[in-house]
C-alpha cells in the first residue's frame, strides 16, 4: 500500500486545503478515491469549490490533478 495525499486549491493558488491522506494500492485507486471525494464535496458545497483543482501526490511524486465541478 502507498500513502497518497489529497490537496485542493483554487485556480490562482491563493486558497488551499488539505483534504486528507489515504493508503491505497496504486495510482488508479487513488484517482478513483479522489473522484469520490470530489463528488461528495460538490454535492454539499458546489458553489464554493467550482473551478478548484484536486492534486493527488504520493510522496514527492505528482500523480493526478483533477478539476472540481466538471
Amino acid at each position: 500500500m502507498l500513502i497518497y495525499r489529497f490537496t485542493i486549491h483554487n485556480v490562482d493558488g491563493s486558497d488551499r486545503e488539505e483534504a486528507g491522506r489515504m493508503a491505497l494500492r496504486d495510482d488508479k485507486a487513488a484517482r478513483a478515491f479522489g473522484k469520490a471525494m470530489i463528488r461528495d464535496m460538490m454535492s454539499g458545497e458546489a458553489a464554493r469549490y467550482a473551478g478548484w483543482i484536486m492534486d493527488i501526490t504520493q510522496g514527492e511524486r505528482a500523480v493526478w490533478s483533477l478539476p472540481l465541478g466538471h
